[in-house]
């Protein structure tokens, strides 16, 4: 069995700014980076990781490097498959302009994200199929270890749903993960089971709430 330990990252500039990233390059802000500490204290205080994977994007990467330094420096595996959906024409807007720049995209994310299709960009579906392959590989590789992985809320939302239901079609009924939150999973002869999701009692005062559903990444 492998447990898989799937993490999204800490409060990015684009969070804190209501911008959608996608694949775009935000750093976390100062509240992301102690989230980041919050949650690699966590990890280390109660599970014993073996390896350590992140999404290539810095928000992502940055919500790692804690984890690798509590780890003496464990090696950060950078994985493509692990990247936020990609956004197209809507990365780097406010995601109050969405609704009058891209009206029907817009409403079917909101009310069935599953469906969505991005001007520009990659459809739900695409990235959830794409993500759902990286960290499958990535179980499969590492059979009897725990592995942390650093994502993003798009990814993880997709994947919570995968495991609970077998496909993304019900995703629309799966919340949205906080800010470096812990989403547990194990993986077994090719099953994948859901074990706690937005895990984030552990940040304390510095832990956030989801006030919209609009999916901020």
């Amino acid at each position: 069995m492998t447990t898989i330990l799937l993490v999204r990252h800490g409060q990015s500039a684009a969070n804190l700014t209501n911008r959608f990233a996608g694949h775009s390059h935000f750093p976390l802000t100062e509240l992301g980076f102690v989230q980041a500490e919050k949650t690699a204290d966590y990890i280390t205080s109660n599970y014993k990781i073996d390896k350590l994977y992140s999404s290539d994007l810095l928000r992502a990467y940055n919500t790692a490097c804690p984890i690798s330094t509590k780890l003496g420096m464990c090696p950060i595996i950078t994985e493509v498959g692990l990247r936020e959906i990609y956004a197209g024409k809507w990365e780097g807007h406010n995601i109050d302009e969405l609704p009058a720049l891209f009206p029907e995209q817009r409403a079917v994310w909101a009310e069935n994200i599953a469906e969505c299709r991005i001007e520009g960009g990659e459809t739900v579906r695409e990235m959830a199929e794409r993500s759902r392959k990286a960290i499958l590989r990535i179980a499969a590789e590492n059979d009897g270890k725990t592995v942390a992985m650093t994502s993003h809320a798009t990814v993880v939302r997709a994947f919570e749903t995968f495991a609970r239901y077998g496909s993304v079609d019900r995703m629309s009924e799966v919340p949205w993960p906080t800010n470096a939150s812990v989403n547990l999973y194990s993986y077994e002869n090719g099953k994948i089971s859901p074990l706690g999701y937005s895990i984030d009692e552990h940040l304390g005062e510095y832990r956030q709430k989801i006030i919209m559903e609009n999916g901020t990444k």
